[in-house]
Order: structure tokens, then C-alpha cells, then sequence
């Protein structure tokens, strides 16, 4: 289970740090280009100015699906990653000139790399689950076995169990 928990925060950090590029990369821009850190401020202070500042709500939902994911609740995460992915295409809709640029595209594929991570890890989680059931349901473990009545030193002796 350690192995998990670790490869689950190797994939959040390698996630963040995809996203935290975008940051530093040009993000919009037809003439004049804004950079993603930019795009970021700009959006956050006018997070409230609804519908043209929906994409920047994708940053939130990004966090929390990240959240999820490191908390182990794969559905929820690619749910959160769906919702961040669908809230950063908007963009595309937006008739205001911006045209993206390579940082647009590094974030956005850190939302789509979230959706797919998760859903990836929720379909591994699954079948690890099915795979047990079986055995625990046909005691194939050893649980409830004939051996398991005797004494060890039982089963290596020779011959028949002593009567008691």
C-alpha cells in the first residue's frame, strides 16, 4: 500500500508542476502576450465577473481535484479534473481576440493529465479490488482451512493427527 500512496503523490506533484509551468510561459495574446502568472492575477481579481472569467474558475477546481487525488478518491478527482478541463476550454469560446498561446496549452493539458490520472488509478483501484474478492470469497488464503484446526507441528509429522 506504500508503493500507492507514493506513486499517487509522485503523480500530483508531477501534475502541479505542469501547471505551475504554464505560469511562467506566454499564455494569450494576439499582439501583446500575457503570460499565464498574469492571466492568473488578472482572473482572480475579477473572478466574479462571470461569464468572462468562467476558464479562470478551472484553477479552483483543479486544486481540488488534486486534493481528491491525493486523498485516494479517484472518482471524485476525475470528476473535479472533468469539470476543470470543460471550464479551461471555454476560453476557446471567447470572443474577446486573446488567441492562446503555448502556457494556455501546458495548463490545460495539466487539467486533461488530472482527468486521466484519475480515471486511470480509479480503473487500477477497481480491478485490484476485483481481483481480491474472489480470493476471499473461495478462502483460497488459507482462512477457514482444515490446516488451520491443527497444531502446526500436526501437518509436518507423519501420519495420522493424534486423537484427543
Amino acid at each position: 500500500m506504500r508503493s500507492i500512496a507514493k506513486e499517487q503523490s509522485w503523480a500530483a506533484s508531477i501534475l502541479f508542476t505542469i501547471y505551475a509551468l504554464s505560469f511562467l510561459l506566454p499564455a494569450l495574446g494576439h499582439g501583446d502576450r500575457v503570460f499565464g502568472w498574469q492571466a492568473f492575477l488578472m482572473g482572480m481579481i475579477y473572478c466574479w465577473a462571470l461569464p468572462w472569467t468562467i476558464a479562470w474558475w478551472a484553477n479552483v477546481f483543479f486544486w481540488l481535484g488534486l486534493m481528491a487525488l491525493s486523498c485516494h478518491q479517484y472518482g471524485k478527482a476525475a470528476i473535479l479534473g472533468l469539470i476543470a478541463l470543460l471550464l479551461g476550454l471555454s476560453v476557446l469560446c471567447n470572443e474577446v481576440g486573446n488567441r492562446p498561446q503555448v502556457g494556455y496549452f501546458i495548463w490545460i493539458g495539466s487539467m486533461a493529465g488530472l482527468l486521466l490520472t484519475a480515471i486511470g488509478k480509479a480503473v487500477k483501484a477497481e480491478a485490484e479490488r476485483s481481483d481480491l474478492s474472489p480470493l476471499v470469497g473461495n478462502r483460497s488464503l488459507g482462512l477457514g482451512s482444515e490446516y488451520l484446526r491443527h497444531e502446526p507441528c500436526e501437518r509436518i509429522a507423519a501420519g495420522p493427527p493424534p486423537d484427543r
